[in-house]
């Protein structure tokens, strides 16, 4: 089941310097970027040349920020991350702006939810890594848990994830990892993240907020650390996969 596009309410957020800062620190972001940087270092000689981040946004999960270039379609996005000394570029999952075979792993985070044409993306990925590079994404999964914040966030759809890993597979990866990450306790504490902000008109978040709140971020991520000691593929919302281009 495909959604029709919507637009992503999220990017109204983007001129907030607080809102920027809060958004980097939560626990799900940080949870997704702490598993793709042990899998990182899991199947790499850390040799990498040049890593690409793909449809990075603010929150880029690449694990070596020397090495990458971030790309993304959102031009505040990119403006953002070349302010803090970050080699950007501003391109599209389905026409990744890189000459063929160039870069030596790609990384895109909670992308091709977002994508059209998803399928392409996945082509895409296959023509920008050299051979044997290495390829690392994170994606919504079941089509069960979809809900409101699917909606706000800009959705298409959430993935099967054996499907998945089928269809890249099929475009020349052999397949390293495909882990469930995403507990149940994160879905509905990440629902109410959004309910929050959906009611939220002030961008203003102030510093004793900030203060509680990185508090309480340590226990939520030690949360559903420990929820994820307890997943599968049937109740998790969230998928890693790992492959190697072939």
């Amino acid at each position: 089941m495909v959604k029709e596009r919507p637009r992503n309410e999220f990017a109204k957020f983007f001129s907030s310097d607080d809102y920027i800062k809060l958004k980097n620190q939560l626990f799900n972001y940080k949870f997704r970027k702490y598993m793709l940087s042990t899998a990182y270092k899991k199947h790499s000689d850390q040799k990498e040349k040049i890593i690409l981040d793909v449809g990075c946004g603010i929150s880029p999960v690449s694990p070596d920020y020397h090495k990458t270039i971030f790309i993304d379609s959102d031009k505040n996005a990119m403006t953002i991350l070349k302010k803090s000394g970050k080699k950007t570029l501003l391109g599209d999952v389905e026409k990744i702006p890189v000459k063929n075979e160039y870069v030596d792993a790609v990384f895109s985070s909670e992308v091709l939810e977002h994508v059209p044409n998803y399928k392409k993306g996945i082509k895409e990925f296959y023509r920008v890594l050299k051979k044997d590079g290495l390829l690392f994404i994170t994606v919504p999964t079941h089509m069960k848990y979809w809900a409101f914040d699917d909606d706000y966030v800009g959705h298409l759809r959430r993935f099967d994830p054996k499907k998945l890993e089928d269809e890249i597979r099929s475009e020349g990866f052999d397949i390293l990892e495909n882990k469930p990450i995403g507990s149940l306790i994160e879905r509905e504490l990440t629902k109410f993240l959004v309910r929050k902000a959906m009611k939220e008109d002030n961008q203003k978040i102030g510093r004793i907020k900030m203060k509680a709140f990185g508090a309480i971020n340590k226990i939520l991520f030690g949360l559903i650390w420990t929820a994820y000691l307890f997943n599968n593929h049937k109740s998790s919302s969230i998928v890693m996969i790992v492959a190697r281009k072939r």
